[in-house]
């Protein structure tokens, strides 16, 4: 995989006479920095902080040995998972649960997504909630309603469970 690295002039004599450390300490770093949602990581960088209290995230979708994956990885981590396979009584377990995020199919069976995005920006408590949406078919279609619904993340299946991670640490931080 294509690797962009930046290092000090500190480290620049340690990495000329030993290259394959000086690789896997930079792959090292931009992994970490993906799962944290960066594209870089700084020594000085301040580690993100944990909330006292688990992030909530619902996650939609008709597949339950991917949901079951995606709530083991969150949960893991420490995030509060909540699964619905089918769309059908979506908007009543939005409203129950008022998750911190929402990870969702894109073809959730029962429902329309988008449309259900469109409902919650309807109502000032669940508009403000970050929707992460993934699936098989990511086109230019789907990716242009996602971002008029002010959805900005998609993920193509198979995901990187490291970096639905680091978002949901980025909406925890509110940096969303």
């Amino acid at each position: 995989f294509p690797l962009d690295c930046s290092m000090s002039i500190s480290l620049l004599e340690d990495a000329s006479a030993n290259p394959q450390i000086a690789y896997k300490q930079a792959a090292s770093r931009l992994w970490h920095a993906r799962s944290i949602g960066s594209n870089m990581l700084c020594d000085d960088d301040p580690k993100p902080g944990k909330k006292e209290s688990p992030l909530r995230v619902l996650i939609m979708d008709a597949d339950s040995l991917f949901a079951n994956l995606i709530s083991r990885h969150l949960s893991n981590n420490g995030c509060l998972c909540q699964i619905i396979h089918d769309g059908i009584n979506a908007m009543e377990a939005i409203m129950e649960v008022r998750p911190q995020a929402i990870v969702a199919d894109v073809f959730l069976q029962g429902s329309n997504v988008f449309r259900l995005r469109e409902l919650c920006l309807q109502d000032a408590k669940t508009a403000i909630i970050p929707w992460i949406l993934n699936g098989h078919q990511k086109n230019a279609a789907t990716v242009a309603s996602a971002h008029y619904l002010n959805i900005f993340h998609f993920l193509k299946r198979p995901i990187e469970y490291n970096e639905l991670l680091g978002l949901i640490q980025h909406f925890a931080c509110g940096e969303w």
